[in-house]
Order: structure tokens, then C-alpha cells, then sequence
């Protein structure tokens, strides 16, 4: 299997999450000369795992999906079109760490920035929250488990409710796997506003949101 192909597995897995076998080949013979078949990649399952990737049926599974958030997964994807970027800004996605850079995503992390006293812990937290934002079906008990385990409190209930818009914000401002690459926002005239609310909260338990207290205080 070809470097060029190892590519294009890593970052449409990474950007879309899942991806039917179909239009992978689509993507991908329309950014390249060289033109493949599914029997290109299907018969080399050993070096998918490299590429962080598996076959399952007749998709393409980054292997951080597992098998019981697949299918609500591909559930949500159905009938959403697929964002395809030009080779060289979807190639970018090779890097399972990359996002676009967006005014949303700084905004949360200056909010953090000016109420941490540690400032490598408002970085962290402001990229492992994005990171959470990749996922709709696992985002509120990753950001549950997280925030329990590193013990992140706010008290003061107007800094609360700001951090808590700047969230949404975030969410719905991020490249994720059940809108087929697309932020929320660019799908609000093909996402009912009553799916979105559904979406916003999927997994949300009750009394999930924490008191909140700064650090040190």
C-alpha cells in the first residue's frame, strides 16, 4: 500500500470519523492520477491498523470509534453531506491533532487563559476539549470523565453560564465526524433546530455540569 494512499486513510478517518468505502474511492480518485478499486485497501487490514483505521463492513473506522458509539455514529452521518477540502488542506489531517484555527476555539482559550492560574493547564484543557468537540454521540461523558479527573469547579455562576456559551459556540463552530467533516453551523439549513438541540445534548446527564471555583482560590 502506497505512502500517498496511507494518507488519505489517516486523514479522511480522522476528519470524518467513518467513512463508507465508496466515498473514500470518491474523494480520492478525484484528487489523483493514479485511480485505485476497494480491492486496493481492502486485503491489507494489518497495515490499516498502522494508519490508526480498520474495516468494518463496508466502512472505514478510525480505531478510536468503538463498536457501540459506531452505529449511533453512522446513524447521525445518514443523508449529511460530506465537507471534501482541496488535497492539500485535507491532506492536513494526517496529523490526528489538527484543527482549523478558529475564533471560536481562541475565544474559549483566553476565557481559560484569564481564569486558570496555571497557564499550560488552560492550554491543555482548551485543546482536550476541543479534541471532545470531534464527537456529538461521546462528547458529554468524555467531558464528564475529564473534568472529574482533573478537578475543573467554577463557582461563580456568571463565569459559569459564560464558559458554558463559549462551549456551544466551540461545538457548534468544529469540524465534526457526525455532520461528515461539517461544523454544526454550516449545516443549520440541512439540521432541524429540534436535532440540533438533540445533538447538543446527546449522553447529557443530569447534574452533569459541575460547581466551578477557580484553581487557588
Amino acid at each position: 500500500m502506497d505512502q500517498n494512499l496511507k494518507d488519505y486513510i489517516k486523514a479522511t478517518t480522522n476528519l470524518y470519523g467513518v467513512i463508507h468505502k465508496a466515498k473514500f474511492l470518491e474523494i480520492y480518485n478525484s484528487q489523483n492520477k493514479e485511480q485505485i478499486s476497494v480491492e486496493d485497501f481492502s486485503s491489507h487490514e494489518y497495515i490499516l491498523y498502522n494508519c490508526f483505521a480498520s474495516i468494518q463492513g463496508d466502512h472505514l473506522v478510525r480505531v478510536s470509534i468503538i463498536q457501540e458509539t459506531l452505529r449511533p455514529t453512522l446513524k447521525i452521518q445518514k443523508g449529511k453531506p460530506h465537507f471534501v477540502p482541496d488535497r492539500e488542506e485535507l491532506l492536513k489531517y494526517t496529523d490526528k491533532d489538527y484543527f482549523e484555527d478558529t475564533g471560536e476555539f481562541k475565544e474559549l482559550q483566553r476565557f481559560l487563559k484569564s481564569f486558570f492560574l496555571i497557564r499550560k493547564k488552560a492550554v491543555e484543557f482548551s485543546k482536550q476539549i476541543r479534541r471532545f468537540c470531534w464527537s456529538f454521540v461521546t462528547f458529554h461523558s468524555q467531558m464528564g470523565y475529564y473534568w472529574a479527573q482533573h478537578r475543573f469547579n467554577i463557582k461563580n455562576r456568571a463565569k459559569a453560564q459564560e464558559f458554558l456559551f463559549l462551549l456551544t459556540n466551540l461545538r457548534y463552530n468544529t469540524r465534526a465526524w457526525e455532520h461528515n467533516g461539517h461544523t454544526l453551523n454550516e449545516l443549520q439549513n440541512v439540521v432541524s433546530k429540534r436535532e440540533i438541540e438533540r445533538l447538543l445534548s446527546y449522553g447529557l446527564e443530569e447534574n452533569y455540569f459541575p460547581v466551578i471555583n477557580r484553581p487557588g482560590r
